[in-house]
């Protein structure tokens, strides 16, 4: 046997009887179903009153993040359409969409003709 594994075992062991050893008492499960039923209250009581609200930061947030949701919004719309065309349009002509560059119908038929010729 490894001795690795060997002191895995045993921290495992320890461990599992530390755990075992709390749960046992009746004392720490009443208190512990207490502070996470009805803990949380008496903090909110207590801390609520010193709490100060920061208008400025929470108006820098809400900006921001309004902002970071058009961008998202913004490139995925446009990383959707461009994986959307790829599988209908041409290699070339969709390169010359991406890029925003206006296509006339000769430069159209000659993009169709060298797609064609691969």
């Amino acid at each position: 046997m490894k001795s690795g594994t060997s002191i895995g075992y045993v921290i495992f062991t320890l461990a599992s009887l530390v755990v075992y050893g709390l749960f046992v008492t009746e004392e720490f499960t009443d208190s512990v179903v207490w502070n996470i039923g009805f803990g949380w209250i008496i903090f909110a009581r207590r801390v609520l009153p010193q709490v100060h609200v920061r208008w400025d930061g929470i108006a820098f947030f809400i900006f921001f993040f309004v902002l970071a949701l058009i961008a998202a919004h913004s490139f995925l719309r446009w990383f959707y359409w461009s994986i959307a065309t790829s599988r209908t349009m041409p290699a070339r002509s969709k390169v010359q969409m991406d890029l925003g560059w206006p296509i006339s119908q000769r430069m159209q038929k000659l993009s169709n003709r060298i797609d064609a010729s691969r």
